[in-house]
């Protein structure tokens, strides 16, 4: 053998991970009617953690995997093809899990969800077997049945299916799991879980509120902090969130008290307090005001939520329709509707086409309207 083929040899074995030190492959299956299971197994004895994924994702998108390939665990992921909180196939999947205990062997379990995953995260951690010492839910849901939740607005819930009120389990359950959730105060949709949260009395519940909104996870994600997590909560559970987003008492009220808008939004009349929520940064949250101020006629609120809204990227999927069908409402001032129109050169034009194409729009260009009416 040349000198130069022996180097090449020697070279090739260092950079060639031995064959204790290559990772076991992921294996994939369907489990029940909509969820999709993908796990790794590295050996008996090591850490479990089980994962809910989000909802609205491809199944077959491999979510999570690059994050746990360097962390020492074997692991279950449990994605669904249904935004169904894992309702559905939920009996499969612990009877799944307490299997892989039986094979497995693991000396800690532990579970992380996010959104959807978070509340099958919850639900988890609440059952006897398989026992899990911590059970962590991110921007999770508390109760499915709330007229505004997700759950019930995307419809896909299966009929006369187990919901169970999380809150109440929370409170009533003796096991020794830890309970470790993140809650959002600048997400208008997830308010009403911030209020729910309110109730938990558990002391084995540990509630962290976060002025960000829904993707928490994403934006530890982004910030190279969740996989410090998952190799945290397996290994010994010590891990801390980063405390810089932490919600203060007001914050947390602000939140609370948008939960009226949100209702009033869905056409449920409440009383609508004063809001300082300057400092949120969702659109969402801004939208949903403007829709309960359109709904009370106060054009003022109406006005201020709506700009706030757009300046925050309301019109990025086109200008939003709640807005177009206010400005060929009859009953909205004729200035505020030259306003909405003003909007639209910026945001769409698209819109503005269509605005100018009507009796409404016309009325506007040909009238006596002051340019501070035409101005944004």
């Amino acid at each position: 053998m040349s000198l130069i083929s022996s180097m090449c040899a020697a070279l090739s074995e260092i950079i060639r991970p031995s064959s204790a030190a290559v990772p076991s492959t992921e294996k994939a299956a369907d489990l029940g009617v909509n969820t999709r299971c993908r796990q790794r197994f590295q050996g008996p004895g090591k850490p479990l953690l089980v994962v809910f994924g989000p909802g609205e994702l491809d199944v077959n998108r491999p979510v999570y995997r690059s994050l746990l390939a360097p962390i020492e665990c074997n692991y279950v992921i449990f994605q669904s093809r249904s935004t169904d909180f894992f309702i559905t196939d939920w009996s499969a999947i612990v009877a799944h899990i307490r299997e892989l205990g039986v094979q497995w062997n693991p000396r800690r379990t532990v579970s992380w969800g996010f959104s959807m995953g978070g509340y099958a995260s919850l639900r988890l951690g609440l059952n006897e077997n398989p026992e899990i010492a911590c059970s962590v839910a991110v921007t999770p849901h508390f109760r499915l049945g709330a007229s505004v939740s997700r759950a019930q607005r995307l419809k896909q819930l299966p009929k006369n299916a187990e919901c169970p009120d999380l809150v109440d389990s929370l409170n009533q359950s003796t096991l020794q799991t830890k309970f470790r959730i993140y809650l959002p105060t600048h997400s208008i949709g997830d308010t009403i879980h911030v209020l729910d949260a309110q109730q938990v009395r558990s002391s084995r519940a540990e509630i962290h509120y976060l002025n960000v909104d829904h993707g928490i996870e994403l934006k530890w994600k982004e910030d190279g902090l969740l996989r410090p997590a998952f190799e945290s909560l397996t290994a010994d559970g010590t891990w801390r969130h980063s405390e810089v987003c932490t919600a203060s008492t007001a914050d947390i009220a602000t939140a609370i008290s948008a939960v009226d808008y949100l209702y009033q939004s869905h056409g449920e009349t409440r009383t609508l307090r004063k809001l300082r929520d300057e400092g949120v940064m969702e659109a969402e949250w801004h939208l949903r005001k403007a829709i309960a101020y359109l709904a009370r006629r106060d054009w003022d609120g109406f006005r201020e939520s709506a700009s706030r809204s757009l300046k925050l990227g309301a019109a990025k999927r086109g200008f939003p329709k709640i807005f177009q069908d206010a400005f060929l409402d009859a009953g909205t001032p004729l200035a505020l509707s030259a306003t909405l129109l003003s909007w639209t050169l910026r945001y769409d034009l698209g819109a503005t086409r269509k605005f100018l194409d009507t009796h409404r729009g016309m009325e506007i260009i040909r009238g006596h309207m002051e340019f501070s009416d035409l101005c944004y």
